[in-house]
């Protein structure tokens, strides 16, 4: 931890990719305000060209006005989600079974179901970039670094992948690039390892509570840190998690994480 604070004060330069880049925002009404900012930031600091930003959100109104006035293309979650995902299920404690942050982790995970791009950026609506970053170096795809490391999404892990190595380190950090051929055999690999589609064998496995905690950035990174270690690099994020703040301007934010790339506001 004391080397990665000491490095956060070198100066970093990413390479520009050529590779073009499709972003998904999963959103919630309540999240409307702090995604502008995020929008914003994006603009500003993806070395990609971006081909379209697309939100998935709620069917509601207040969403629908935002991406019109950012110029987004607005999908309605309910229509592109499974069936099963919008059936009021509840678990044995009697809570929901799929709750939001569940819903918004199926969404990532199935968006080449219902977008045709090639290399999709998903990323949280309360993310902020700092300073310009990019998601490939040459032909191998950035997976970035955080220190949110927890035991506690290893059994699905294990269910998912079968006997593999774990990163040591945690790949949370509120965004991921996904490649469609990549998804693909982790499609495939789930489906000749239980006989379901990824989102059966998630749903199959929503009821078993605390001990199976999914995460679809931790997924994802590990398939490729096992199978597939001639297709990316590891690079710190340097991140950091803060209180939002309504009234804080994007210039605010930067002067107060000089050193930082993201800043979350996660308040739940």
């Amino acid at each position: 931890m004391r080397a990665m604070r000491a490095v956060s004060f070198l100066p970093r330069h990413y390479p520009r990719s050529d590779k073009p880049l499709t972003i998904m925002i999963p959103l919630a009404e309540k999240d409307v305000a702090r995604a502008g900012r995020a929008v914003e930031t994006l603009r500003l600091h993806v070395l990609h060209p971006v081909s379209e930003i697309v939100v998935a959100g709620q069917d509601s109104d207040a969403i629908r006005a935002f991406c019109a006035a950012n110029g987004l293309r607005y999908v309605c979650e309910n229509d592109v989600l499974p069936a099963w995902v919008n059936e009021p299920l509840r678990g044995p404690d009697g809570d929901l079974r799929v709750r939001g942050w569940v819903r918004q982790q199926i969404l990532k995970l199935t968006v080449f179901d219902w977008l045709e791009a090639q290399n999709v950026l998903v990323h949280d609506a309360d993310l902020c970039l700092m300073n310009d970053v990019s998601y490939f170096e040459g032909e191998r795809q950035v997976l970035y670094l955080s220190d949110e490391f927890t035991s506690r999404y290893q059994p699905l892990l294990e269910d998912t992948l079968g006997p593999f190595t774990r990163h040591h380190r945690s790949f949370i950090t509120h965004f991921m690039l996904l490649q469609r051929d990549l998804m693909g055999e982790l499609s495939q690999h789930i489906q000749r390892r239980h006989g379901l589609s990824m989102t059966d064998f998630i749903a199959a496995r929503l009821d078993m509570a605390q001990a199976y905690m999914l995460s679809e950035f931790e997924t994802y990174g590990n398939f490729l840190n096992t199978f597939h270690a001639d297709r990316f690099v590891t690079r710190y994020w340097f991140g950091r998690n803060a209180p939002y703040d309504k009234d804080a301007s994007l210039s605010l934010l930067q002067a107060m994480h000089p050193r930082m790339n993201f800043v979350a506001t996660h308040d739940h």
